[in-house]
């Protein structure tokens, strides 16, 4: 992509083609973050569940723990995924906070930070 100028400007969107001949050198690719993804200061970043889907971007990330704060068990494949890469899982159960009124407990908060 090039800007006004001709200058090469670097697209938001990352591609590549994992089915692509290795002459390509490409992999057909787009990096999905997570819903709500965000950076909360270098290093530390914050954002909704992950799915499959998400995978290829948290890679990108390098991340080596994970503070999971749902009561439920961690998917197989999440767990499959963060073991492959050597990430530590600290799950620290508690109950959301989706709706207005309903928040989770600030000693759940206070362990996991």
């Amino acid at each position: 992509m090039e800007d006004l100028d001709g200058r090469h400007k670097e697209s938001a969107e990352i591609k590549s083609d994992e089915k692509s001949s290795p002459q390509m050198g490409a992999i057909d690719l787009i990096l999905h973050p997570p819903v709500n993804f965000s950076m909360v200061v270098k290093g530390i970043y914050r954002s909704g569940f992950p799915t499959k889907k998400n995978f290829p971007f948290l890679t990108t990330l390098r991340l080596r723990s994970i503070i999971y704060m749902c009561e439920e068990e961690y998917p197989p494949a999440n767990l499959d995924f963060i073991r492959r890469h050597g990430i530590k899982l600290l799950h620290y159960g508690g109950t959301g906070n989706k709706e207005p009124f309903l928040l989770m407990k600030t000693s759940t908060t206070r362990l996991a930070v």
